[in-house]
């Protein structure tokens, strides 16, 4: 292998879009984890939903081969504070982000980006990596960095849980107590004989007209609570719509439950190499067959189909809603590290730990502190 590499600094989207195939191939070289790392995610979510931030994309080659991508973008936070994050995270919630990589480069693409990340070019104050993976390389290097460096160093961690799937759904099912097998076969039995039917909508077309759909269950289900609800919030719409274009390899599944042809429950998933993502569902509150918990059975024909394309896990995404514990059987870390390399970003990082410890004393809840803390985590 050379041991010499170029990196490349895109800041243009016309830029951007000329190394998508290469990118993409990268991001597919990760079976399990590679969704969020692809450019139909970070070009989406760039678009619709943070149109004001500026792309900066370090592009790593050997000769003319793309061998790593990191996906970042740099803004302004407030008046003063700059910042570099990496994209796609930001209220679509995008997971397990990192650097897509030919595995042969990876310690040299790391050690080439960071580099560019430092370089007296590269004036930023606070560097936001959102959502990597606890077990991963990127997450010990930035430690490693940020200890080598003296920059305050600060850490979110958040539990994402999933299910490590068997050969057959039988043997899922087996899992469960007697009794909760009972309950979930009545539940799905009031189902079938109030004559509703699973369907799935994963072509372009399809998915066009049916995400109105989704959008409409999901508001629907969120303001019984009293709150809006993810997908009801401002650019979310287009940019499901924008994914779902660039998305044409049937990777988005849209599941729903429906009666007399009207969509009552539905779920999107992103189905990609071994794993299933499960992204965002909703049900009308208002349908006779609420109580019978169309989210639950929807989700169990979500795992069966998953086992029947033999994909190895089924993952919740971030957050520790009980329901989740009660299908899942393991769980990762993900964490957000924030890096500040400046006196202003130090003093901004302060004021976060300061409010969180008052919202805390307030809510009277003990105060968590800074992550420094040990991190513990199952990795799959």
């Amino acid at each position: 292998m050379n041991t010499s590499v170029t990196v490349e600094t895109l800041t243009s989207l016309t830029a951007i879009e000329a190394v998508v195939c290469d990118w993409e191939r990268l991001a597919q070289l990760d079976a399990s984890d590679g969704y969020f790392r692809s450019p139909a995610w970070y070009l989406s979510w760039l678009r619709r939903i943070r149109p004001e931030v500026t792309p900066l994309v370090f592009v790593v080659r050997d000769r003319q081969t793309v061998v790593a991508v990191a996906p970042l973008c740099s803004a302004q936070r407030g008046l003063s504070l700059r910042t570099v994050t990496l994209a796609g995270n930001d209220l679509v919630c995008g997971e397990y982000l990192d650097f897509p990589c030919l595995p042969a480069y990876r310690r040299q693409a790391m050690e080439a980006i960071w580099q560019s990340l430092t370089s007296a070019t590269m004036n930023w104050d606070l560097l936001i990596l959102n959502a990597i993976p606890c077990e991963g390389d990127l997450f010990w290097e930035a430690r490693k960095r940020a200890e080598q460096e003296n920059w305050m160093l600060r850490a979110d961690e958040r539990a994402c849980p999933f299910i490590e799937l068997p050969a057959s759904f039988e043997a899922y099912l087996e899992r469960f107590s007697k009794k909760r097998r009972k309950h979930l076969a009545r539940a799905m039995r009031a189902f079938k004989d109030a004559g509703a039917e699973f369907k799935t909508y994963r072509t372009q077309p399809e998915l066009e007209q049916m995400l109105p759909r989704l959008i409409e269950l999901h508001t629907l289900r969120w303001r019984k609570r009293g709150k809006t609800g993810t997908l009801g919030r401002p650019g979310f719409a287009a940019f499901l719509q924008d994914l779902a274009r660039q998305k044409s390899d049937g990777s988005l599944r849209l599941y729903t439950l429906e009666q007399g042809g009207v969509a009552k429950a539905a779920m999107l998933n992103f189905h990609f190499g071994e794993s299933v993502f499960q992204f965002q569902n909703g049900f009308d509150p208002g349908w006779t067959l609420a109580r019978h918990s169309p989210g639950t059975v929807l989700l169990l024909h979500a795992i069966q189909v998953a086992i029947g394309e033999r994909r190895s896990f089924y993952d919740f995404l971030r957050g520790t809603e009980e329901y989740k514990f009660q299908f899942a059987d393991r769980s990762r870390l993900i964490s957000t590290l924030s890096l500040a390399r400046t006196t202003r970003a130090r003093l901004y990082l302060a004021s976060l730990d300061m409010r969180r410890s008052l919202a805390a004393l307030k809510a009277g809840a003990p105060d968590q502190g800074s992550a420094t803390r040990e991190l513990i985590f199952l990795p799959r």
